[in-house]
């Protein structure tokens, strides 16, 4: 029921103003829109008179965020700017607050390590920190702590490590969190929905917000983004009149990987992921793949599962990738090949033994999930191993952040690393 009602409020949510004026929903929540309104600007002015901004003798905070509800690409951000960060010499934490834990770290800080339980720390943090630490440990290690109160997952992190930057996974409206510079990350192709304020609409903040953020970050097709071709959009005009400096990337999805990559027990390598194993080799790209797995094995469906806030961005990228198979002309697929079939659950949602064991009455399906249900999924179907049920091939797209911005990043961030504290 919470699911089919949070699908409908986003479908709802991201209705053009012009094409639904008079929504009766939104006029439905006009009043507790114009309380939260009032809440959300006075907890603002509050911000802009207390200050903020970090001194200078702590590691600079870079808060990724966005001002709308709904994926917009965060995590594969936060990775990249990680790895841009390091590039530039920069020891770099991440701090989350492990949105959908039930473990400790609602309360007490919680150091990521090779063994952390997802229940406990929450998908996105154990995704980015597997990110970032995939071919090393100990002192090379990403730290990344998990807490609630971010302001208490800072301290911990800055006291346990060395590190000359944070990176902060969402976090802009939490305020008792002091920070260096600010990201805002937009859909490029939802963009701010309706343009109310919760519960109305999207917005967390008033779109006027962007211009107190340092940069935003465009997540959308580059090539036609609009941005870059002077359109008269509704987006262009939008930032055009903020004034914030702003950057597109795209989140590009080319490899997929087997789910046994994730394991932790030695156990962890099913009877799919062995045959596999024998036809497909570990570096070969997700167009082989899914060439090898359609073409010389006989498949009847290719299964995506997805939890997460904005699935059909996914459903989109995996079907490029059958599209450069050159099998699958359109999104509906082709006579005598796999059918697609979309499994989605909610943002966050907790996977259960059970809804990792129906899968498994997919005995001629190829699975195809993110890498955020991925992280989750992989010790359920531990347990299935142990009681010797058999799984069909299972794969995560890994997906990346892929910017259009010549060197303009590194620019931009140049002030937060040539601080005192950064040297």
């Amino acid at each position: 029921m919470k699911q089919q009602i949070e699908k409908w409020l986003l479908r709802r949510w991201y209705t053009h103003p012009s094409n639904r004026p008079f929504d009766l929903l939104s006029l439905i929540f006009l009043p507790l829109e114009a309380i939260a309104s009032r809440v959300v600007r006075r907890k603002f002015r509050r911000r802009i008179k207390t200050d903020i901004n970090q001194p200078t003798s702590r590691p600079p905070v870079i808060i990724v965020g966005n001002i709308t509800v709904g994926g917009t690409g965060k995590t594969p951000v936060i990775v990249a700017l990680a790895r841009r960060l390091e590039q530039q010499g920069a020891k770099v934490g991440v701090i989350a607050r492990g949105y959908g834990a039930s473990g400790a770290s609602k309360t007490v800080p919680m150091v990521l390590h090779s063994n952390s339980n997802v229940i406990e720390v929450g998908d996105e943090p154990l995704m980015i920190w597997r990110r970032l630490n995939e071919k090393r440990s100990g002192p090379s290690a990403v730290p990344v702590v998990v807490c609630r109160n971010r302001l208490a997952a800072y301290d911990k992190l800055v006291s346990a490590f060395h590190v000359d930057v944070v990176l902060s996974d969402d976090g802009l409206q939490h305020y008792a969190l002091p920070r260096a510079y600010e990201i805002v990350v937009v859909d490029g192709q939802r963009k701010f929905g309706n343009h109310r304020l919760l519960p109305a609409g999207p917005l967390r903040e008033p779109i006027e917000r962007l211009r107190h953020a340092d940069l935003i970050l465009i997540n959308g097709p580059a090539s036609n983004h609009p941005i870059e071709r002077n359109g008269s959009t509704d987006l262009a005009t939008t930032l055009q009149a903020i004034e914030t400096p702003t950057i597109a990337f795209n989140v590009i999805g080319n490899n997929l990987v087997p789910i046994s990559k994730l394991a932790t027990a030695s156990k962890l390598a099913t009877a799919a992921s062995a045959s596999m194993s024998r036809s497909i080799d570990s570096d070969m790209s997700a167009s082989s793949i899914l060439h090898r797995l359609i073409l010389e094995e006989p498949r009847d469906h290719i299964i995506l599962v997805s939890g997460i806030a904005n699935p059909a961005r996914f459903h989109r990228e995996f079907r490029r990738l059958l599209r450069q198979l050159e099998l699958y002309e359109d999104d509906s697929g082709t006579s005598g090949l796999p059918t697609i079939t979309e499994r989605v659950y909610s943002d966050h949602y907790p996977f259960k033994i059970d809804d990792v064991r129906e899968l498994s009455t997919y005995a001629r399906a190829i699975v195809v999930m993110t890498e955020k249900d991925a992280v989750k999924c992989a010790p359920l179907i531990g347990l299935l191993e142990e009681s010797e049920l058999e799984c069909p091939p299972i794969f995560y797209l890994a997906v990346e952040a892929e910017f259009s911005d010549n060197g303009k990043l590194e620019a931009y961030l140049a002030p937060v690393l040539n601080r005192p504290d950064t040297q």
